[in-house]
């Protein structure tokens, strides 16, 4: 199912604009700094700057945190990796199926990172393809490859591109401890990339009720990372395990996927596009088949084992 984020964030908007909060559009928080008598958030906006000042912040500017980083909130997690994507929105996709996203995995994709394939808002012959590159391997050059010289590239002979879309990510493990003096940070901004839309409103209707309570003298940040730390996947001990699924093109051949994949092919998994859950259900499926894979592919299932003992940091 999609939904329209947009109608999601004006409704958001709108409640807060009518219970009288003070909205700054066109305007971003650069830099903060804490201390016990308050703290002071730096904004930049329509060619001016200003200071915000005030007893307790909520972190929440996403993934690539400025006011985390400026409030020495990420000195305890581990840089991952820098990643750069494009999503790039076309029309006339033959075989394009507008019900499911499509991961295409291997070397033949020119990508080290599945290229996605997607739904949009825009009907159901619109497909996005979302490409995950680097400096050294940009995404427009992973979907020129994609569309030109790849196994699929004769699903883009009348395609076109109509709309591009993309994004810059520093992925860092999640904080384990997401709050710092008078600072909390939530969503995004404290997660091993993303919370999801549902997981971002949960956070800020917590974080809403936890610095209430912290500005009643009761320890409400506590209580808001007891259950951080309880309900999102990546703060569990098998969170750097998304690795086995979303770095199987540069561990694995083409040849190997092939062979992996072919062992469920007639299994069905549960519907899912969590991208914990996903590995872990796939990596289950294939693993059913270890002895079979011993015995086939002896030195594949060494590779195996040593991979599954690697973190993310280390695969990527």
């Amino acid at each position: 199912m999609k939904f329209d984020k947009g109608i999601l964030l004006k409704g958001l908007w709108e409640r807060c604009a009518n219970l009288g909060v003070e909205i700054r559009n066109h305007s971003i928080a650069y830099n903060a700094a804490d201390a016990a008598q308050g703290i002071e958030v730096n904004v930049a906006g329509k060619g001016t700057k200003s200071s915000l000042r005030g007893r307790k912040v909520i972190v929440a500017d996403g993934v690539n945190s400025r006011i985390a980083d400026a409030l020495g909130m990420n000195g305890g997690r581990t840089y991952l990796v820098s990643a750069v994507g494009l999503a790039y929105t076309l029309e006339n996709v033959k075989g394009f199926d507008p019900h499911a996203w499509t991961f295409y995995m291997g070397q033949a994709y020119h990508s080290m990172a599945s290229v996605i394939s997607y739904p949009t808002l825009l009907g159901a012959g619109v497909a996005n393809f979302l490409c995950m590159g680097n400096k050294h391997a940009p995404p427009e050059r992973i979907f020129h490859d994609v569309t030109t010289r790849s196994p699929i590239a004769l699903m883009f002979e009348k395609a076109k591109v109509i709309g591009i879309s993309g994004c810059g990510v520093k992925a860092y493990t999640s904080m384990a401890v997401p709050y710092k003096g008078n600072a909390l940070a939530i969503g995004d901004a404290a997660a091993y990339v993303e919370v999801e839309t549902q997981g971002a409103l949960m956070c800020g209707y917590r974080a809403g009720k936890a610095t209430a309570k912290e500005l009643s003298g009761e320890k409400g940040f506590e209580e808001y990372a007891s259950w951080w730390q309880r309900s999102f996947e990546f703060n569990g001990p098998e969170a750097l395990q998304v690795a086995q699924g979303y770095a199987l093109v540069p561990t694995y051949t083409d040849d190997e996927l092939d062979y992996l994949f072919s062992l469920t092919e007639d299994v069905v998994l549960e519907g899912t596009i969590s991208q914990y859950r996903s590995p872990k259900l796939l990596w289950n499926s294939i693993m059913s088949h270890q002895e079979r894979i011993e015995r086939e592919r002896p030195e594949l299932s060494e590779k195996i084992k040593k991979n599954r003992e690697m973190t993310l940091k280390g695969t990527f």
